[in-house]
């Protein structure tokens, strides 16, 4: 009786693992795309959009904002990128303070990149995509970049992906080696510790209000100065 008990329940967990482990062999027998000609693709109809786009945005921040998470939303895994962010204070965080946190950084991260992507004009930009070395991992594959600046140095930005339903979603950038995950990580926890989520949500949609007004000016002054 034992032995045949013994010998389902072995049964039993084999089965389980197989279970789970059928999702990663149908993924890892699945063609994934190359990621690396993804972020080629991607760069190019963005600065091509830019071009298109950019003089019909120049006194309108709304439409710079829809520009922008236009960009970001079919590209970027806000999500998991959020939770990376957020860390082990996400686990103490009830639902409604992970949703309000991840709508709060959201609202920062399309405000910062509405503020950068006015200091520069289309011709400004080429990106050099590198392809991707060894085997991709569905979970974390990097694609390394440069940005050719014209008469200065070339910056390197990586991108960190992962596969999920079909398509590769970025969750991380470094830049010059500083990656946006763990630089916001590490400045979020030390403010999460002393003043608690709820301070840091409230901070964050100040500073998405005060990059809107920034932006705001900035467009103000380079329309003056277009007259």
């Amino acid at each position: 009786m034992w032995y045949r008990n013994s010998k389902s329940l072995t049964s039993l967990v084999a089965g389980l693992v197989l279970t789970l482990l059928l999702p990663l062999q149908a993924l890892a027998e699945e063609q994934m795309p190359d990621p690396a000609q993804m972020v080629e693709e991607t760069a190019n109809e963005i600065i091509a959009a830019l071009q298109e786009r950019r003089e019909s945005m120049k006194d309108d921040p709304e439409a710079l904002y829809a520009f922008v998470e236009d960009l970001l939303l079919p590209v970027f895994d806000v999500p998991y990128s959020t939770r990376l962010v957020l860390g082990r204070h996400g686990r103490d965080a009830s639902p409604e303070q992970r949703r309000a946190f991840g709508e709060a950084f959201y609202r920062f991260l399309v405000r910062s990149y509405a503020d950068g992507m006015v200091e520069y004009t289309p011709n400004d930009l080429e990106i050099r995509v590198q392809p991707v070395r060894g085997e991709l991992n569905p979970d974390r594959t990097r694609v390394r970049t440069q940005i050719v600046r014209p008469g200065g140095s070339n910056i390197p930005v990586d991108y960190t992906l992962r596969y999920r339903d079909g398509e590769w979603r970025v969750f991380d950038v470094t830049i010059e080696g500083v990656s946006y995950v763990t630089n916001y990580r590490n400045s979020f926890d030390s403010e999460i510790r002393q003043r608690g989520l709820d301070a840091v949500i409230e901070r964050l949609e100040e500073r998405a209000s005060r990059k809107a007004d920034e932006l705001e000016e900035s467009l103000e002054g380079q329309s003056e100065d277009g007259e």
